[in-house]
C-alpha cells in the first residue's frame, strides 16, 4: 500500500482500485487514437512603417496600405470554418514606439454596432470587439491579449494555459477606435516595453479575433476549431519580419503620492450605542514601484511603501456552508505574472494565495513595507521569485520561488517554495506538479496534471497533499476526472486550504450536441453525471454533490438555461453557525434539490442572470433565489443589479438570507470613469458604500479618488449615516515614466 510521508495511506484502497479501473476505461482510446494533427499555420510579414503613424483610430496614414494584410477570418460561431460574413482586415507594423496594429470591421448595419462599454477592463461579452494575442517568445506557453472595442475601450489579460487567463493584469498600452459609414476602426499601440521579446530575430506566435454581437459570431485568423480559440497558443499564427528590435529600456517608475483622511471608526453595541476605537485620521503617503528589465525575457518589479488604496473593495457574501469562502486578489502588484505563482488546485487548496501577504483574514490591510517580484523566461524555463516584507500586527518576511521547465509541445513540470518568518517561528511549504496537454483525436483536447506539496510548520508539524487531474475539454464533450489527497496537518502559512484531512474524488461528464435547425437552438448542454464527493482519512463520507442535468440549451441569441437535480450530503462531526443565532447540530444530512438557471445574452441591452433553487437543506428546506440585471445605455452608463434571497425553514427556527448589490458605472471617456457600487447583506448585517473615480491623462498614470463607508444595519435607532463604523477618503496619483 502506498503510503505518505505523514504515515497515511495515500488512497483508500478501495477507492484507488475503483479510480484506476475508471481512469484506464476513460482514456485508453483516445490514446490509442493520438494522432498528428499538424496543418500549415497562417503566416504574415510585420514591416517598418515608412512614416510617422497617428493613433487616432482612423489609420490612413500611407505606411498601412504598404504593408501585408491579414483577411483570412474563419468563424468558430456560429458556423464553424465557414468563412466571415463581414469583411475584417488587419495590418501590423513595427515604429520606434512600439507594435501598432490597424483593425477594418467592415458592417452593412453600422449602426446596430454593439459599443456599451467605455471603462477599462468592463466585460466586453456585451459589445462588437477586436482582440490581438501575441506570444513574443514562440513558446506556446504565455502570452498577452489585448482588446478594444468601437469606443476605444481597453481590455487585456495574461494567458496562464488555453483554459485560464489572467484577466487582472493591466499593461501598458493605448488604443482609439471610431465608428464609421462602413463599419468600424481601431489602431492600437503596444510598446516594446510592455513585450517581453528575445532579440534573436525569431518568429513571434500571433492570432486575431473579432466578435460581431449583432450576429454572435465569432472570427479568428488561426485556431478557429471550437475546440480551440484565442488562447490555444498551439496553434497561432506566426509573424515574420521581426527582426532589429530595440531593446527594452532599463526601467520603468511608478511613483506615487497619496493621502487618506480616515474618519473616527466605531464599533456599535445592539442597543446602538457607539464607542470611537480609532480617532480620526489624516495620513499622507509616498512609495511606488520600479520595473527593472533584467534581460530581453526578464522582469524585476521592486515595491517601497506600497499602497493598495486604489484597489476595488471585495464584494460582500452570505456563506451558508461551514467552508471558508476564497475572495479573489485585486491588488496590482500581484497580479502581473500571477500564473507562475498558480499551484495548486484553485480555490480549493492553494500552497500560495496572495492575499496572506499584507491582508489579515478579515480583510484589513496589514502594511506591507517592501517587495520585489522576478519573473519572465530563461531558457526553456519560467521563473518567479517573490519576496515582500510586512509591518503592523504580521511583521513578517515572505518568500516565494517557483520554476516551470518546459515540457512536450505546451506543458511544463514545475516546482515551488515558500517561507513564512513570522514571530521567531518559520512556517515551509514545498510541492512539484506537472501540466501536460496533448491533442489527440482529430484537434480534441486531453490534459493530464497533478502535484504533490508539503508544509513544514513549528507548532503542527509536517502535512502533505497530492492531487492528480485528467480532462478531456472539447466543443463536444468536456469530461474530467480528479483525486485529491489532503492530511489534517496540511497547512501552508502562505496558501488556503478549503478542508483538510481528506480524501475528495471529483468527476464531470458533460456534452454538447449540435442539433441542425431545432427551435434556433446552437447546442444542447447534457450532465449525465457529475460528483464532488469528499472523505476523512478513515473511508468516513464527509460531504459531497452529484448533478444531473438532463436538460440545458444555448441558443443561437446566446441566450441559455439549464434544469439541474441534485443530492446534497454533509456529515458535520461538530455543530456549526450557519447564519448568526443559527447552529446546525452535528449529524447525517442528506437532501435533495432542483435548480435552474437562466441566462440572457450579455448582447441585449438589458441582460438577466437568474437562479432559482428549492428542496432540502440539512435539517429543514431552503427555497433560494438569485438574480443579476445588468443595463447598458451606449455609451457612457452601465448599470447592475445583484439580488440573492433564501428563505431556510427548520424545526428549530426559520430565517431568511438576503444580500443586495448595486453598481453604476458612468465614463466620460475610456480613460476618464467612475464606479459606484452599493452592497448589504443581513448576515453582516452592514451597508457598503464605495466610490471610486479613475483618470488616465496618459497610459500608466492615474489619478485615483476613492471613498469608503461602512454602516451598520439593524440598530434600533436606524441606520446612523452621520456616523459610519469605518469611512475614508483617498487620492492617489500614480506617475509612469520611463528610464
Amino acid at each position: 500500500m502506498l503510503r505518505c510521508a505523514d504515515g497515511l495511506p495515500l488512497v483508500n484502497p478501495r477507492l484507488g482500485r475503483g479510480l484506476s479501473r475508471l481512469i484506464l476505461a476513460l482514456l485508453m482510446p483516445g490514446v490509442a487514437g493520438a494522432q498528428d494533427t499538424a496543418t500549415a499555420l497562417p503566416v504574415s510579414v510585420v514591416h517598418w512603417a515608412s512614416g510617422p503613424l497617428k493613433l487616432d483610430g482612423i489609420p490612413m496614414e500611407t505606411a498601412w496600405f504598404q504593408t501585408d494584410s491579414i483577411v483570412d477570418f474563419i468563424q468558430k460561431e456560429p458556423n464553424e470554418g465557414e468563412p466571415v460574413t463581414m469583411r475584417t482586415v488587419v495590418r501590423i507594423l513595427a515604429a520606434p514606439d512600439g507594435l501598432h496594429i490597424a483593425f477594418w470591421g467592415y458592417d452593412s448595419l453600422p449602426s446596430t454596432i454593439r459599443h456599451a462599454q467605455l471603462r477599462r477592463d468592463a466585460d466586453f461579452s456585451s459589445d462588437d470587439n477586436f482582440s490581438v494575442m501575441f506570444d513574443a517568445t514562440h513558446d506556446f506557453r504565455a502570452g498577452y491579449i489585448f482588446s478594444v472595442n468601437p469606443n476605444g475601450a481597453l481590455y487585456d489579460g495574461e494567458v496562464i494555459s488555453f483554459e485560464s487567463v489572467n484577466t487582472a493584469w493591466d499593461g501598458i498600452w493605448n488604443a482609439r477606435a471610431r465608428i464609421t459609414k462602413e463599419g468600424w476602426t481601431a489602431e492600437l499601440v503596444i510598446p516594446w516595453q510592455t513585450l517581453r521579446y528575445p532579440l534573436n530575430g525569431q518568429p513571434w506566435g500571433a492570432n486575431f479575433r473579432r466578435v460581431i454581437r449583432r450576429t454572435n459570431e465569432t472570427v479568428l485568423w488561426s485556431a478557429w476549431h471550437r475546440s480551440e480559440g484565442l488562447t490555444f497558443l498551439q496553434r497561432e499564427g506566426i509573424l515574420e519580419g521581426m527582426t532589429d528590435l530595440p531593446r527594452r529600456q532599463i526601467a520603468e517608475v511608478r511613483p506615487y503620492a497619496a493621502v487618506t483622511a480616515a474618519v473616527p471608526e466605531r464599533m456599535y453595541d445592539v442597543a446602538g450605542n457607539d464607542t470611537v476605537i480609532h480617532s480620526a485620521t489624516v495620513e499622507p503617503r509616498v512609495g511606488g514601484d520600479v520595473k527593472f528589465a533584467v534581460a530581453p525575457t526578464l522582469a524585476l518589479d521592486v515595491t517601497l511603501n506600497t499602497d493598495f488604496a486604489q484597489a476595488e473593495v471585495d464584494r460582500q457574501v452570505i456563506n451558508l456552508t461551514r467552508f471558508p469562502v476564497f475572495f479573489p486578489e485585486t491588488r496590482q502588484f500581484f497580479l502581473e505574472g500571477a500564473g507562475i505563482f498558480d499551484f495548486g488546485r484553485p480555490e480549493r487548496t492553494q500552497l500560495f494565495y496572495t492575499r496572506r501577504i499584507g491582508l489579515s483574514d478579515s480583510g484589513t490591510v496589514v502594511p506591507m513595507l517592501a517587495g520585489a517580484r522576478l519573473q519572465g523566461r530563461a531558457g526553456h524555463q519560467r521563473i518567479g521569485l517573490l519576496g515582500a516584507v510586512t509591518g503592523g500586527d504580521e511583521d513578517a518576511v515572505d518568500v516565494v520561488a517557483s520554476i516551470q521547465r518546459d515540457a512536450l509541445g505546451r506543458g511544463f513540470v514545475g516546482a515551488m517554495g515558500t517561507l513564512q518568518a513570522q514571530g521567531g517561528h518559520d512556517s515551509w511549504g514545498a510541492g512539484a506538479d506537472f501540466y501536460l496537454p496533448l491533442i489527440v483525436q482529430q484537434n480534441q483536447n486531453l490534459v493530464f496534471s497533478g502535484y504533490s506539496m508539503w508544509t513544514i510548520n513549528d507548532n503542527i508539524g509536517t502535512g502533505s497533499a497530492q492531487r492528480i487531474f485528467i480532462d478531456y475539454p472539447n466543443d463536444a464533450a468536456d469530461c474530467n476526472l480528479t483525486f485529491d489527497r489532503i492530511a489534517g496537518n496540511f497547512d501552508p502559512a502562505l496558501g488556503f486550504v478549503r478542508q483538510a484531512g481528506i480524501y475528495r474524488g471529483t468527476g464531470q461528464a458533460e456534452f454538447f450536441p449540435r442539433p441542425q435547425d431545432f427551435l434556433n437552438i446552437r447546442k444542447f448542454d447534457f450532465v449525465p453525471l457529475a460528483a464532488d464527493v469528499t472523505w476523512d482519512l478513515g473511508g468516513r463520507l464527509d460531504n459531497g454533490l452529484i448533478e444531473i442535468r438532463p436538460l440545458g440549451a444555448e441558443f443561437q441569441s446566446e441566450d441559455f438555461f439549464e434544469v439541474n437535480l441534485q443530492r446534497w450530503w454533509d456529515n458535520p462531526t461538530e455543530a456549526f453557525v450557519i447564519f448568526p443565532g443559527v447552529i446546525v447540530p452535528a449529524g447525517n444530512y442528506t437532501f435533495d434539490r432542483l435548480e435552474l438557471n437562466v441566462f440572457t445574452s450579455p448582447g441585449r441591452p438589458v441582460s438577466i442572470e437568474a437562479s432559482i433553487s428549492a428542496g432540502g437543506f440539512f435539517d429543514g428546506h431552503s427555497t433560494s433565489f438569485s438574480a443579476g440585471v445588468s443595463g447598458r445605455i451606449e455609451p457612457h452608463v452601465i448599470l447592475g443589479l445583484d439580488v440573492e434571497h433564501s428563505r431556510v425553514t427548520r424545526a428549530a427556527g426559520s430565517f431568511s438570507a438576503d444580500l443586495l448589490r448595486v453598481r453604476a458605472d458612468v465614463a466620460m471617456t475610456p480613460r476618464w470613469s467612475h464606479t459606484l457600487f452599493v452592497q448589504f447583506d443581513n448576515e453582516s448585517s452592514r451597508i457598503g458604500v464605495n466610490y471610486r473615480m479613475r483618470y488616465s491623462p496618459f497610459p500608466g498614470s492615474d489619478l485615483f479618488i476613492v471613498w469608503n463607508n461602512v454602516w451598520p444595519t439593524g440598530l434600533p435607532g436606524g441606520i446612523p449615516f452621520a456616523q459610519p463604523t469605518t469611512g475614508a477618503l483617498v487620492v492617489k496619483y500614480v506617475y509612469y515614466h520611463r528610464v
